[in-house]
């Protein structure tokens, strides 16, 4: 189901949302009118959510990249994108498969995510061969026996040499079995595509404050 939302981020953008039946917003795309460069951004749903899928970057792209188009997504499912998008897709290919779609008329796509949103920058990105992928303390592989699809448990095999992907972990996390450990980025880092930044926290709220985050994002947009 498809519905068009109210425009609440000014006059020059255009903001649409994809639906449940229950009206749960999964998605939401700005659009600009300049196909030059997309961000797409996929929440996570992870305990530093609170469990509670949200959109994630919203005021932040507005703020300082208002002239560039992206899109947000939700997964409401709360599996990792496996059970796909509710109101566009249900499984990780009907996913990829409308992405590519989304992102046709880009010359440049950049994906991004937090934590479980991470592992879909990741996936969505090597499968559709985007421009880069940021993804900070995602995962590579899924330890969970519920609620997956086998093929895509481990992303690795979709790794594809085209995208830049850009990798932060957080050294901070001991536990190895702990889904945000370094060593989910470490065994991703196999080619010289693959970028794996590792600070002592990952703290997106202090990154953003610091200007960090624009300056990461700035340089992806620029490149």
């Amino acid at each position: 189901m498809s519905l068009q939302a109210k425009n609440s981020l000014g006059s020059d953008t255009k903001s649409f949302t994809n639906t449940t039946e229950e009206k749960v917003q999964t998605s939401m795309c700005i659009v600009t009118g300049n196909l030059d460069t997309l961000i797409v951004s996929f929440a996570g749903h992870d305990h530093m959510f609170g469990m509670i899928p949200r959109f994630i970057f919203v005021n932040f792209f507005e703020k300082h990249f208002p002239k560039i188009d992206r899109h947000f997504y939700i997964d409401t499912r709360t599996c990792s994108y496996h059970k796909g998008i509710p109101g566009i897709s249900n499984t990780i290919d009907e996913t990829a498969a409308y992405l590519k779609t989304k992102i046709a008329p880009y010359k440049r796509v950049i994906f991004l995510g937090v934590s479980s949103g991470g592992y879909a920058a990741i996936l969505f990105g090597s499968l559709l061969g985007v421009s880069s992928v940021l993804a900070f303390i995602p995962q590579t592989i899924r330890y969970v026996n519920r609620n997956i699809e086998e093929k895509y448990r481990d992303i690795l095999p979709y790794f594809n040499s085209k995208t830049q992907y850009h990798l932060y972990a957080d050294t901070s996390v001991r536990r190895e079995s702990d889904p945000h450990h370094v060593s989910q980025c470490d065994r991703f880092a196999i080619a010289d595509n693959v970028k794996v930044i590792k600070n002592k926290k990952i703290d997106l709220r202090q990154m953003r404050d610091s200007g960090e985050l624009y300056h990461i994002i700035s340089q992806l947009v620029s490149s």
